[in-house]
């Protein structure tokens, strides 16, 4: 580790260990309302929603979901036969991996998010939803792994090993944590992986823009001369052009509209205006991701290839980003008890 990288732990862990030997005590925690379906206790207290428009865009949401997942998943199974000029792969300088098994994450994610708004829709958030919208957060992880491992499972043994043991962990602490502290670690773990996946986004399209412009100065074929198709397909029909990596841009978008709905049930769990925000966020994040699918399975680029330059993975970098992104979590759950303390304050 150099200097500079060791300089950065330091900082991020410093300014971590401030914003917990600062954190204010929770002020008067709400009585948990029932669920409406079930009489079990959820994990919120009375709210003001307008059930009526909060179904409507709970079942929205629900819909847009399971099409993004259905489309993803189409789109992807053909993915072996794509001719060269639209395969996309991640690389790390070295070496190149196809970028089927990341997108088949994405359907997957879309699918079992489809499938908790369902859970959710059911039963209310609780402790009985739970068990469904951590597989949302499964997927999460599985796709913040992957990235992480240059775009393929080293070990697949070990991979499904790692999410197992998140899954269950996860589960059995929020089975055995009482009201509110098992609402607030399922939301703080969840935050901690969406501020992650917008880092990883990021970062994986500056470091692909950065090699793309390196590139562009040499000789390359344009998409629109007569090229021979490798896989041997005879689709006579010219691909759509995109302007790589552009299309990138899309994952940002999709991760920072997904922490702002998140953030904005956060703050204000209470509020009907904020519940449908955050399920607004869930109808603008999924079509966004499955929108990528979509450039990435039918996309050509004038580059010879569709190249995805991930960062280089150093230890200390990989730390930074799980260090801000425990800090920018642990912040917004600092901000929702700061609130609650100022409702007791005012009662």
């Amino acid at each position: 580790m150099s200097f500079g990288g060791f300089l950065a732990v330091v900082i991020s862990l410093l300014a971590l260990v401030i914003l917990v030997i600062t954190f204010p005590k929770p002020g008067k925690v709400p009585p948990q309302a029932p669920s409406d379906s079930t009489g079990l206790p959820t994990w919120h207290g009375p709210t003001d929603f307008d059930y009526n428009r909060r179904y409507s865009i709970f079942t929205f949401s629900l819909v847009l979901q399971t099409f993004a997942a259905i489309y993803a998943f189409k789109w992807t199974n053909n993915a072996a036969n794509l001719p060269r000029k639209i395969a996309s792969y991640f690389s790390d300088g070295t070496t190149s991996v196809p970028t089927t098994t990341y997108n088949r994450l994405l359907a997957f994610y879309s699918l079992f998010t489809a499938l908790a708004a369902l859970a959710l829709l059911a039963f209310d958030i609780g402790k009985l939803w739970e068990a469904f919208g951590l597989w949302h957060n499964l997927w999460e992880v599985a796709i913040v792994a992957l990235l992480s491992q240059g775009g393929k499972m080293k070990s697949v043994t070990r991979y499904v090993l790692g999410l197992g043991i998140y899954f269950i962990g996860v589960n059995s602490i929020i089975l055995f944590v009482d009201w509110p502290f098992d609402a607030v670690f399922f939301k703080f773990q969840g935050l901690i992986v969406d501020f992650a996946l917008f880092i990883i986004y990021t970062r994986i399209y500056l470091n692909t823009r950065k090699h793309v412009r390196e590139e562009s100065g040499e000789h390359l074929p344009l998409i629109s001369e007569r090229n021979e198709n490798d896989s041997g397909s005879n689709e006579p029909t010219r691909p759509l052009l995109i302007d790589h990596p552009k299309q990138l841009l899309l994952l940002v978008a999709a991760s920072l509209v997904h922490v702002f709905g998140n953030l904005s049930n956060t703050f204000k769990p209470e509020s009907a205006s904020a519940d449908l925000l955050f399920h607004i966020s869930y109808t603008i994040t999924f079509p966004l991701y499955v929108l990528y699918v979509y450039l990435d399975t039918h996309g050509a680029s004038v580059l010879p290839q569709k190249r995805i330059y991930l960062p280089a993975p150093a230890a200390w970098k990989t730390a930074v980003i799980i260090i801000w992104s425990t800090f920018l979590s642990l912040l917004s759950i600092r901000i929702l008890l700061s609130s609650l303390g100022g409702k007791d304050k005012n009662e």
